[in-house]
Formats: structure tokens, C-alpha cells, sequence
């Protein structure tokens, strides 16, 4: 990833600290999804001109599919609905 994606040269990518590394690798990955919701936005729109109302995509189902959730979001979701349920009054 770091001589291809990257584009780093051997000498650049040694004098990185890890942190410096970790950072880039999330930078490219920012961008990826930036990228990727600009491209699937315009595809929604180039698609759903043919499509009726209740047919229609949508930009978050794309992304979805482009980019699944990780375990890690979906932990995320889930103890942000328990937080949720317990402020509303529920029980675990």
C-alpha cells in the first residue's frame, strides 16, 4: 500500500513514524469514500430518472454496497441504540 496507493518512495516511507503511516492509510481512505458518495450520487440521479418513485435509489444504499459496515461499525450501532433504548426508559 505504501509504495502503490500511496505513491511513497522507500526512503519517505521508512522515515514515517507508524502514527504518520496510520494517518495517511485513513486519509486515503477519507477520500476514497468522498470520491465514491460523488460517483454514487450522480449515478442516483442518472438512474432514477428512469425509474419510478417507489423504485428509486438510494446514494446511502449504494455507498452500502461500496463500502460494507465493519464489525466495529456495527458495534458501534448497536451500543448506540442500547444507549438510546435505556435513555427512553427501556430495560436490558
Amino acid at each position: 500500500m505504501a509504495y502503490s496507493i500511496l505513491a511513497l518512495k522507500p526512503s519517505e516511507f521508512y522515515e514515517l513514524t507508524p502514527m504518520e503511516f496510520e494517518k495517511m492509510v485513513q486519509g486515503y481512505d477519507l477520500r476514497t469514500r468522498i470520491e465514491d458518495a460523488r460517483t454514487a450520487y450522480m449515478t442516483s440521479l442518472i438512474v432514477n430518472v428512469q425509474l419510478d418513485k417507489k423504485n428509486q435509489i438510494k446514494v446511502k444504499d449504494i455507498m452500502r454496497d461500496l463500502h460494507p459496515p465493519t464489525r466495529l461499525d456495527r458495534k458501534k450501532e448497536e451500543m448506540e441504540f442500547m444507549r438510546e433504548w435505556l435513555e427512553e426508559g427501556g430495560e436490558l
